[in-house]
């Protein structure tokens, strides 16, 4: 085993990555295995406190060691770091999920040694936090918190579920770190924020000092936004006095549960200019669309690669062929897209889901010189049960005759 190089080990033990018995094996063998195999064996921290770990009612602080049996092992981690402070350096990725139904007096326990580990750790890369209800966790745990994401090795932030009882909580949360180059908002409920939005709107920079504001919006890379109220959270990340951080710079955009088109087209128009990777995702019943007229217009995207889409909200009266024909016709320039991904759901009328003219307009339409880069589209339709029972994917082929002959299409039933 000396003759193997340790970079071939470490590519190795890259597979066991999230098989921690294995690696607390490997990492017995030898010096130069142990190196190796804590790198990967201290890499996430998930700070929860499990329901199941409760064997009686909590009465006194003073008596959870008996009680809190997963406490334990932040407690060995804890002793672990203060032998060997090196390890608080391996982890780089934290997660911190809160579960309401704890209670506060139960949760307040767990953050005693939360905010110790918290405390010791200093390359933290990225940071999830889960259920968190900002105005729940005590002011140490916070601070501890924050300590972490305003530092300038955090590059990822996600939020999932969250809650805030103030916009500039959020905007503290997601606007201090200085090299954070991917955020993630998943389900976030601020208390307010339709309403301040529409204030800001009618008195401009007036409400400026109710929100923390930044004089540098600091760059992302990667924005993934996925909740119910896609309209206030577009308006809010381009508000500049709410919003800390520069959404013009992104190249990868996720937004999922869109239902109103007129928004969504507007915010890439405004902050396109450097997406390279676009995914969209409709809403899970077309009852909760807000507006489905206009369309997207691609044009506004000068650097896209790659198109995903889902669910074609935008398609509720429309063939999805010709819906995204619309959103592809405006581009007049060569352009730089590679793949499209089209998922369409057809709930009607086989008639009117499939309209082989639109189709063959979208064929016509991406044979233009202009996406000759174009090296993969892809469609895959999902046939509801109020739609029709089958599909005729060799009929559906035939109508994109430009694209067969480069060999580019992919269809298929799922």
């Amino acid at each position: 085993m000396r003759d193997i190089p340790q970079e071939v080990i470490d590519h190795i033990f890259d597979y066991f990555r999230d098989d921690k018995p294995t690696l607390a094996a490997l990492g017995l063998v030898c010096w130069s295995w142990n190196q190796s195999s804590r790198v990967h064996f201290f890499h996430s921290v998930d700070f929860a406190v499990p329901l199941s770990s409760y064997t009686r009612p909590l009465k006194t602080r003073a008596d959870h060691a008996g009680q809190l049996v997963f406490l334990k092992k932040y407690e060995r981690l804890v002793a672990i770091i203060n032998r060997k402070p090196v390890v608080a350096s391996l982890i780089r990725e934290v997660r911190v999920t809160y579960d309401s139904e704890l209670g506060s007096s139960r949760w307040r326990v767990s953050e005693l040694i939360f905010t110790c580990i918290l405390g010791m750790l200093e390359r933290v890369h990225t940071l999830r936090l889960c259920q968190i209800q900002w105005t729940q966790l005590g002011a140490s745990f916070r601070k501890a918190l924050t300590r972490i994401y305003s530092s300038p090795n955090l590059l990822q932030l996600e939020l999932y579920n969250c809650y805030f009882s103030r916009t500039k909580d959020l905007t503290r949360v997601i606007g201090y770190s200085p090299g954070l180059k991917v955020l993630t908002l998943a389900f976030i409920r601020v208390e307010g924020l339709s309403f301040l939005l529409e204030e800001r709107a009618l008195h401009g920079e007036a409400l400026s000092t109710h929100c923390l504001s930044s004089s540098r919006r600091a760059p992302l890379k990667k924005l993934v936004v996925e909740t119910t109220m896609i309209v206030a959270w577009l308006s809010f990340l381009q508000d500049p006095v709410l919003c800390p951080l520069d959404v013009s710079s992104v190249n990868e955009l996720y937004l999922s549960q869109v239902d109103d088109v007129q928004a969504t087209n507007q915010y890439i128009q405004a902050t396109g200019s450097n997406l390279e990777s676009l995914e969209m995702w409709a809403p899970s019943s077309p009852e909760v669309l807000t507006c489905t007229q206009g369309t997207i217009d691609l044009s506004y995207t000068p650097k896209l690669r790659r198109l995903q889409i889902y669910g074609l909200p935008w398609s509720v009266n429309l063939c999805p062929g010709g819906c995204v024909t619309k959103m592809l016709e405006n581009i007049s320039t060569l352009h730089p897209l590679e793949e499209v991904f089209v998922l369409t759901n057809i709930v009607k009328k086989q008639s009117e889901g499939l309209d082989w003219i639109k189709w063959r307009a979208l064929d016509e339409c991406l044979a233009r010189p202009v996406f000759h880069s174009l090296k993969k589209f892809e469609v895959v339709i999902t046939l509801a049960s109020s739609g029709p029972k089958c599909i005729d994917l060799e009929e559906f082929k035939n109508q994109f005759p430009a694209l067969n002959a480069r060999r580019l299409l992919t269809v298929r039933r799922q």
